[in-house]
């Protein structure tokens, strides 16, 4: 099935407003000796490289909008109702990046609750969890994300999916609860 229009049925249900991001194709000719470079010093396989390159325009995008913050969705992403709500809202100050996803897998979370976006707790991430398909990102993430990926030596999926006791490019990881 046609994935926009996946995304586009799910977001008129929700009645949420998606803008479209074309990911970057590591065949395409534009961009495939940049990906090639970059995947033979990462060692990253040419996909997970056009990945990461596709995260940070959407990183880039939002340094270049004037906006706060930015929700992120790959195409595939499953949206609940109970998105809705913490989408209308902004992120509490200590929170730059926040994880929408969950695969089901147990993962370790603070027991300290950071904030609240009404019934959900945000709390920061200890251990691995897997995905980058839904993530909110303030400008301070998005910089230090920027800076982190100037020199492709991991994916982005992996350091969403890794985040080092937490943290990624220093801004500690938050995932909803429950």
């Amino acid at each position: 099935p046609d994935r926009w229009a996946w995304m586009s049925a799910q977001a008129d249900r929700l009645s949420i407003v998606l803008e479209r991001f074309s990911a970057i194709d590591y065949r395409s000719p534009v961009y495939a000796e940049e990906v090639h470079m970059a995947s033979l010093s990462s060692g990253q396989m040419p996909g997970q490289v056009a990945c990461t390159f596709s995260h940070r325009r959407c990183w880039e995008l939002l340094l270049a909008s004037g906006e706060s913050q930015l929700a992120i969705f790959e195409d595939d992403a499953m949206l609940d109702d109970a998105i809705v709500p913490i989408l209308a809202s902004r992120l509490p100050n200590v929170i730059d990046l926040l994880k929408l996803e969950t695969t089901g897998e147990r993962v370790i979370l603070d027991r300290r609750v950071a904030g609240r976006i009404g019934p959900v707790e945000l709390r920061r991430i200890y251990a691995k969890h897997m995905g980058s398909c839904g993530y909110i990102v303030t400008r301070r993430a998005a910089e230090a994300l920027i800076a982190e990926t100037e020199i492709i030596d991991a994916c982005t999926t992996d350091a969403l999916i890794f985040p080092h006791g937490g943290v990624m490019a220093g801004i500690p990881v938050f995932q909803l609860y429950p």
